[in-house]
């Protein structure tokens, strides 16, 4: 199972990896949903908590991993937005937040 939360065009790749477009979920992209397929969720009907429960299970059982690529202090929050923009990153720019 595979959610998109960025909306940043990696649908069809997503796909690929979790095997099918009924295995994807995203409350991101209303569009590429469409176009593609995939599920699209508000959160509202319950699919993004099952897909995020669903995750965690994944994650348990070291199935699941999200990358780190980089992390930014708090106050270089714009850098790190400009480092996401393109949509090129493979992986989570993280936040230290404290």
């Amino acid at each position: 199972m595979a959610l998109d939360v960025a909306g940043s065009g990696v649908l069809p790749e997503l796909i690929g990896l979790a095997g099918g477009a009924e295995h994807v979920v995203t409350v991101a992209d209303f569009e590429g949903a469409r176009e593609h397929g995939v599920t699209f969720s508000r959160g509202d009907a319950g699919r993004a908590l099952h897909a995020l429960a669903g995750i965690g299970e994944l994650v348990e059982a070291g199935r699941f991993a999200l990358p780190v690529v980089r992390t930014f202090p708090l106050a270089e929050v714009a850098e790190a937005h400009r480092a996401g923009e393109d949509g090129r990153v493979r992986g989570k720019l993280v936040l230290l937040v404290g």
